[in-house]
C-alpha cells in the first residue's frame, strides 16, 4: 500500500489470489478451504480456530512443507463432530459415537488448544469408550504438564467409573489432554484387552498428559483412584505401552495410585511398558506393579505423608529397569523409595541403578525403616544409587533392605553401598558380589550353609559344597577356606565364603595392629590374635587394634 492509502500493482496478485481462495471455498464442505500454491499438489485441510471465533480463512501455504505421507482429509476437529469446548453439553454421546465403534481408526482427533486461559473443557457424563481401534491420534494441541492448561476431559458421570476405557486398540497416541477423574472418577485412562474384537491392544503412547484425580480438589480423590492402569483384566497382550513427559496428580486419598500394571489379574504378558520422564504427585503409589515388564526411569516423585511407595512391585516377568529416578518423598517415616514385595530368583532380575533415593528416619519405630526394599530378588547395578537424608535427617533408618525371602537375593554391579556399615539386618542374610559394595569383598565364592551362620566366621567344607562355621580347636593346616560374608539363617541358604577383602569378626582376647588371625582355640566361630603362625592356619591380618576381644578388622588373607 501507497503512502496515499491505495494498493499498488504490485499488492494487486496477492489480493486477487486471496479473492479467488475466499470463492472456491465456498464451493467447498463448509469449514474447508483449497490450496493449490508454488506448484504443489491440492490438499483439503480444516480452518484454524481461536478464541472468539476468529478464523484465518487463506493464507500463503507451501505444499512441499506438508508430510507427503500424511492423509490430511483424516484430521478431524473434535468441535466438528458435536463436542462442546464450553463444558456445558454432554460430549460423551458424540465421542462415543465415534470411537465406540472402530471409526477413529485412521484418525487425528484434535482438539483446540484455546488461547487466553480458554481451554477446551469437554464435559463427560460417562466413559468414553474407545474399542476396536487402530492407528489414531488424539491430540488436544497443548502439552499439559502439571499447570493442566490443555484441553481437560471432565468426568461428570456415575461414581467409580472411567474417564476414558481403551479396548482392543493398537498403534495409537494419546497427548497434551488433561484426564481429570474430578473425585468422582476411579480410573483416568483404562488400558486393556478385555471386550470382543480381534485387534491384539499393543504399541501405544501417552505424552504430555495430566492424569489428575480431581482438578478442583474440593473434595479429593474418589479412594482407590488409579491414574492409569494398564493391562488391569486381560492375559494377554497389552504390551509396549508407553508413557512419557506426563504427570499424575492424585491428591492424597487412601489407597491411589498414579500408574498401575496388572492390578487385578498380574498378567505375565504385561511387558516392554515404558514409564520414562513423569512426574508422580500426592500418590499413595506412584507405580503400583503386579507383575508384567516395565522399564521406569527418568521419573520424579514427589510423595506426600500417605505415600507409601514410589514403587511397588509384587512380581515380574522379563527384566525391570529402574534407572535415573529422583525421589523427593521424604515426609513421615512412612515414605518408601522401592517395595520389591516377592522373591522371584530364577527371574531375569531387575536392574536398580544411578537412582537419586532419600532415607527417611523412623520415629518411635514406625515405618520401614528402609529406603530400597530388594526382596529375595536378582539385583544388577551399572551406575552407583545415591541415597541422602530425608525424613527427620534420615535418623534410625537404613538405605536398603531385604525384608522377602531376602535369603535368596544377589546383587552384582556397583549399588552404591558402602562394606559393612550398610549391610546390616535383613541385608545380611543374601549375597553381595565382589564389585557390588564400596570396600566390599573382592574375592569369593558360594556355596550351602549347613546351618545357620553367622556373618564375619571362620568356615569349613563339611561336604563338597555345604560348610559350616569353624569349631575350636580347628586349627589345623587347610582347615578354614575363608569367611561368610552374608549371615545365613538356616541350613541350605547360598552362603558368600570371602577369600579376600576385609570383615569384622569377634576375637578371643587383645588384637594389635599387624597381628595374625586364625581359629580360636577356645570359642567356636571366633578366631585368635597371634605374632606367630603355622602355615596353612592364618585366616588373616589385624587391621586395627582391639583391647579385650569382640569384633575386630580383619583383612582377610588365607596362608
Amino acid at each position: 500500500m501507497d503512502r496515499e492509502g491505495f494498493v499498488s500493482t504490485a499488492c494487486r496478485p496477492q489480493v486477487t489470489l486471496i479473492a479467488a481462495l475466499i470463492i472456491a471455498g465456498s464451493t467447498l464442505a463448509a469449514g474447508q478451504a483449497a490450496l493449490e500454491l508454488n506448484g504443489s499438489p491440492s490438499r483439503t485441510f480444516l480452518p484454524l480456530n481461536f478464541a472468539h471465533g476468529s478464523r484465518i480463512t487463506a493464507g500463503t501455504f507451501d505444499g512441499a512443507n506438508i508430510e507427503s505421507n500424511q492423509n490430511v482429509s483424516q484430521v478431524v476437529d473434535a468441535r466438528s463432530i458435536g463436542v462442546d469446548c464450553a463444558g456445558i453439553k454432554d460430549s460423551a454421546v458424540a465421542l462415543n459415537a465415534l470411537s465406540d465403534s472402530g471409526r477413529i481408526t485412521g484418525m487425528k482427533l484434535v482438539f483446540p488448544a484455546g488461547s487466553w486461559g480458554e481451554q477446551c473443557l469437554v464435559k463427560l457424563s460417562s466413559t468414553w469408550r474407545i474399542y476396536n481401534s487402530t492407528s489414531f491420534t488424539i491430540d488436544g494441541g497443548a502439552r499439559c504438564g502439571l499447570p493442566g492448561k490443555c484441553t481437560h476431559f471432565k468426568y461428570t458421570g456415575s461414581p467409580g467409573g472411567a474417564v476414558v476405557d481403551m479396548e482392543q486398540v493398537q498403534g495409537f497416541e494419546i497427548k497434551n489432554v488433561f484426564i481429570d477423574g474430578n473425585g468422582i472418577a476411579n480410573t483416568g485412562v483404562i488400558v486393556d484387552q478385555h471386550s470382543s474384537g480381534g485387534i491384539a491392544t499393543y504399541d501405544g503412547i501417552f505424552e504430555g498428559v495430566l492424569f489428575d484425580a480431581n482438578a478442583s480438589n474440593s473434595s479429593g480423590p474418589h479412594n482407590g483412584w488409579v491414574g492409569l492402569s494398564v493391562s488391569p483384566v486381560s492375559t494377554v497382550n497389552v504390551a509396549d505401552i508407553r508413557v512419557i513427559d506426563s504427570a499424575f496428580e492424585c491428591r492424597n486419598g487412601t489407597g491411589t495410585i498414579g500408574y498401575g500394571l496388572g492390578l487385578t489379574n498380574g498378567s505375565r504378558n504385561a511387558l516392554l511398558e515404558v514409564i520414562r520422564h513423569n512426574y508422580f504427585e500426592h500418590c499413595g503409589y506412584g507405580i503400583y506393579q503386579n507383575n508384567g515388564g516395565a522399564i521406569v526411569e527418568e521419573n520424579t516423585f514427589g510423595g506426600d505423608g500417605s505415600t507409601i511407595d514410589d514403587i511397588y512391585m509384587t512380581g515380574t516377568a522379563s527384566h525391570e529397569r529402574i534407572i535415573a529416578n529422583w525421589s523427593e518423598t521424604q515426609f513421615s517415616s512412612s515414605n518408601q523409595f522401592l517395595k520389591a514385595a516377592f522373591q522371584d530368583v530364577t527371574g531375569e532380575g531387575i536392574e536398580i541403578s544411578g537412582n537419586q533415593i532419600p532415607v527417611n528416619g523412623t520415629s518411635n519405630g514406625n515405618g520401614p525403616g528402609c529406603a530400597l526394599d530388594v526382596g529375595g530378588n536378582t539385583i544388577t547395578s551399572s551406575e552407583v544409587n545415591v541415597w541422602y537424608p530425608g525424613y527427620l535427617k534420615g535418623k534410625g533408618g537404613s538405605k536398603s533392605c531385604a525384608t522377602t525371602n531376602g535369603y535368596s537375593f544377589t546383587w552384582s554391579g556397583p549399588s552404591g553401598l558402602s562394606w559393612p556399615e550398610d549391610v546390616t539386618g535383613t541385608l545380611t542374610a543374601g549375597i553381595f558380589l565382589p564389585g557390588s559394595l564400596k570396600n566390599g569383598p573382592s574375592a569369593g565364592m558360594i556355596a550351602n550353609s549347613a546351618e545357620s551362620i553367622a556373618q564375619g566366621v571362620p568356615l569349613k567344607w563339611t561336604s563338597a559344597t555345604t560348610v559350616v562355621e569353624t569349631r575350636a580347636g580347628d586349627t589345623g593346616t587347610g582347615v578354614v577356606i575363608g569367611v561368610s560374608a552374608n549371615a545365613p539363617g538356616t541350613s541350605d541358604r547360598p552362603t558368600y565364603v570371602m577369600t579376600s577383602g576385609y570383615i569384622i569378626m569377634t576375637a578371643d582376647g587383645d588384637c594389635s595392629a599387624g597381628q595374625f588371625v586364625t581359629v580360636s582355640h577356645q570359642t567356636p566361630g571366633r578366631v585368635h590374635c597371634t605374632s606367630s603362625y603355622a602355615a596353612g592356619t592364618v585366616i588373616g591380618v589385624v587391621l586395627l587394634s582391639k583391647k579385650s576381644g569382640g569384633g575386630v578388622y580383619v583383612q582377610i588373607g588365607l596362608r
